[in-house]
């Protein structure tokens, strides 16, 4: 069995306190200049470098949990050079500090390090669905080890119009357009049998009115000829005809040519949603068309607090999205959504297991 030492006034005990009578130091190693900047921490904790350009400061090695390192940073006689940080090198705010760049300058730069980890947290704030605007939209999203993006679903739905024939002014040849999935149509009219078809764009539909029919009257026509048809069905009060496409989908909205009716899309048609396969996993949120903001952040939190690689919570329209696993990760990104998204935690994995928290830095010039 190993013998402890036997502890003198001469002998450091390494799990003793004790108080040095002389300065205790380390001698400072210097970096080798290069376009990516290495730094072997067991060499030293004490380390400088003069740049002679614009450097890189690779991750360093052989760090250990808990020790404060020293880095100097010099210019050389030209000055105005620039260094970047490798991602184990953590900041205040996570902006890295501003060197002095004046010639024969220099920066002391001390570091903790740590081998604290954390998960990546963030937000989505939605927006609202105006009519199946969302569909096939997306962001994306990234666990330490799989990308996703989470796409929308919108529930597809068929288009509803009320045409109003109250000052309607139909003679023979007039029409009014309106279309179907697949197929635009032209609703056109004869009176008293006369009128000949105005052969617009689209496949012609026809209704025959006389001369003494009510506007009432004219709306019946037209409804029980479109109620007659594969690609629509109508119902009529009074003066309104409210016609509906039987197939799901969207389409050129109705609209009167020459006609004098008044047409109201009251609910828009919705196409089915197409999954946009941007390149990842693919996560699907369903929606309802016209949800609000609030209804689609509330979607969107079930879907990924239901996923194993996610926690969400959510208030009014904004998620908050935690990652189980801790770890670096690619940032969230809005793609085609129009959401806004932020980064509130960035995610923390170690290089070697561990990271550098710089913690002050002093300018000398």
């Amino acid at each position: 069995m190993a013998q402890r030492p036997i502890q003198t006034s001469q002998t450091a005990i390494l799990d003793t306190a004790q108080e040095w009578t002389k300065t205790q130091n380390f001698n400072a190693t210097t970096l080798t200049d290069a376009a990516n900047i290495a730094w072997d921490a067991s060499l030293n904790q004490v380390a400088s470098v003069v740049l002679q350009g614009s450097r890189v400061l690779d991750n360093p090695t052989n760090i250990v949990d808990g020790a404060t390192y020293v880095l100097a940073v010099k210019q050389d006689g030209v000055g105005s050079r620039g260094l970047t940080y490798g991602a184990a090198y953590k900041w205040p705010g996570g902006t890295p500090p501003t060197l002095t760049t004046t010639p024969n300058a220099f920066d002391a730069i001390t570091f903790i390090c740590s081998d604290t980890t954390r998960p990546e947290v963030s937000t989505i704030t939605t927006i609202a669905d105006t009519n199946g605007s969302l569909s096939g939209d997306y962001f994306t999203l990234n666990s330490p080890i799989t990308a996703y993006y989470v796409w929308y679903n919108v529930t597809a739905r068929i288009e509803t119009t009320d045409v109003d024939f109250t000052a309607e002014t139909i003679v023979g040849g007039d029409y009014w357009t309106i279309s179907a999935p697949g197929t635009n149509y032209y609703v056109w009219y004869t009176v008293d049998a006369a009128g000949v078809d105005p052969a617009p764009v689209g496949t012609g539909i026809l209704v025959a009115v006389l001369t003494t029919d009510t506007a009432a009257q004219r709306a019946t026509k037209t409804q029980l000829v479109l109620e007659a048809h594969a690609d629509f069905t109508a119902i009529v009060n009074t003066n309104v005809v409210t016609v509906s496409t039987v197939a799901v989908g969207s389409v050129v909205d109705a609209a009167d040519f020459n006609a004098g009716v008044a047409a109201t899309v009251t609910q828009q048609g919705i196409s089915t949603s197409v999954d946009p396969a941007p390149g990842g996993t693919g996560i699907s949120v369903t929606v309802g068309g016209s949800a609000s903001a609030n209804t689609v952040a509330s979607a969107t939190q079930a879907v990924l607090e239901a996923h194993a690689d996610f926690t969400a919570s959510v208030s009014t329209n904004v998620v908050k999205v935690t990652n189980i696993a801790v770890g670096n990760v690619t940032n969230i990104a809005a793609g085609t959504s129009g959401f806004t998204t932020a980064v509130i935690t960035p995610g923390v994995d170690a290089a070697n297991g561990k990271n550098m928290y710089g913690v002050t830095q002093l300018n000398f010039s």
